[in-house]
């Protein structure tokens, strides 16, 4: 997602970029900085994805911290190619400025269905916390009506969209050299959007207990698929070795199974207990990165809105 201010190797090929633009008189440092721009972004984007690929069976925070690192740098890569190219938000064209609108309410949508997940599992962890405080106090019968695994949560779809970059700098006012740089803004606003679908997507599929979510049944990559191209770039193998890292609230599921006959063994006791943590160390700063993005989301989409009342222009 693109958050960025005002002060704002050999790259590999993105799919959904034109292979060649061909460059006119002054034309050539824009088209460097966007160059830049996927060379930085496809390096990051492989060093993240050999971490994720490499990361232990059970899940932990740190897989998540590689999700929002990623749609992090993403966003300043961007920041970075708007400030190179002399082109912040307030000379925007129309088009640049209606499908960042248009994206920046998919990814809400998205932040939403995380916090959805979020809230289910904070139930889940409240009513197993409760279980283990009566384990401790030997009132195993009643501990046992609370030790119950989670079904886990159905969210929507809601990033089934198009990227276009046809029909540019329509309806605002126009200055020298606007029409290259927002082409070039909207052809990086393509990759940063699939980077943050992509990200966003993998924290779900992870918190969900869902994989049918993410593999496009009934998943956030199902129709236009954000995640090829990850996919594309030569990274397969490692989106399926993620796919088979086990999610929290699964790792706390499989500790609920073991106590659930009944016998209170220490060993499955305290392995819960692990789990648990786990569950909640994810759960925590995966709110909190949640909270923050939405925030500054909301803000980027205010200032743009306030750049459209002030040359009383609709997107």
């Amino acid at each position: 997602m693109v958050l960025f201010a005002e002060k704002l190797g050999c790259p590999l090929k993105f799919p959904s970029m034109p292979e060649k633009i061909h460059p006119h008189k002054n034309s050539k440092p824009v088209l460097a900085s966007l160059n830049d721009f996927q060379s930085e972004i496809s390096s990051f984007l492989k060093e993240t994805m050999l971490k994720l690929a490499k990361a232990p069976k059970s899940l932990s925070m740190p897989f998540f911290q590689n999700l929002f690192e990623l749609i992090n740098f993403a966003d300043q890569a961007f920041a970075k190619l708007t400030t190179k190219i002399e082109y912040p938000t307030s000379q925007w064209g129309g088009k640049a400025t209606h499908e960042y609108l248009n994206h920046s309410i998919t990814f809400l949508q998205m932040l939403n269905s995380i916090s959805t997940l979020i809230s289910h599992l904070s139930q889940a962890r409240v009513t197993i916390s409760r279980a283990l405080s009566l384990i401790e106090k030997n009132s195993t019968n009643m501990a046992a009506k609370y030790l119950k695994i989670s079904q886990g949560t159905k969210i929507s779809n809601p990033s089934k969209c198009t990227f276009n970059v046809e029909g540019l700098s329509t309806g605002v006012e126009k200055k020298p050299g606007c029409e290259k740089k927002e082409r070039v803004v909207l052809e990086a606003l393509i990759v940063v959007k699939k980077i943050g679908f992509f990200a966003l997507g993998l924290v779900m599929s992870r918190l969900c207990e869902d994989e049918k979510m993410y593999r496009g049944e009934v998943g956030v990559f199902s129709g236009d698929d954000p995640c090829k191209m990850v996919l594309d770039l030569g990274f397969r193998k490692e989106v399926v070795a993620v796919m088979d890292i086990r999610g929290p609230m699964e790792e706390v599921n499989r500790a609920v199974e073991r106590l659930s006959n009944g016998k209170f063994e220490c060993g499955a006791v305290k392995e819960l207990k692990e789990r648990l943590k786990v569950l909640d160390n994810c759960v925590e700063f995966v709110e909190k990165e949640v909270k923050g993005l939405f925030c500054e989301v909301l803000g980027v989409r205010s200032k743009l809105l306030d750049n459209i009342r002030i040359i009383g222009q609709d997107p």
